[in-house]
């Protein structure tokens, strides 16, 4: 009945810690394909205006990458905490 059980949780946070992978995956692929979009139709938008209006863009767009960057590490955390529960539970 145990071993059940353990079979049983092993693959429900298998399952959990694999979908939220895969989740910040595409998450992180969708941002990167975004930026990138905004980054090749913005370019000749930006080299019309003036200096500073082009780095103050700049810099806000360096951390809304940084922040996408951020949350990726997070999910990636959270994946690896549901993989260390997952061989508690199972025992390997």
């Amino acid at each position: 009945m145990v071993d059940r059980i353990r079979e049983t949780a092993g693959n429900v946070l298998g399952g959990t810690g694999e979908a939220g992978t895969n989740d910040v995956d595409q998450l992180a692929d969708q941002g990167h394909s975004v930026l990138g979009d905004l980054t090749s139709q913005g370019e000749g938008l930006l080299n019309n205006l003036p200096q500073g209006a082009q780095d103050q863009i700049s810099n806000q767009l360096g951390g809304i990458g940084g922040a996408g960057g951020e949350a990726t590490g997070e999910g990636g955390g959270l994946a690896e905490k549901a993989g260390d529960l997952l061989r508690k539970v199972t025992g390997s």
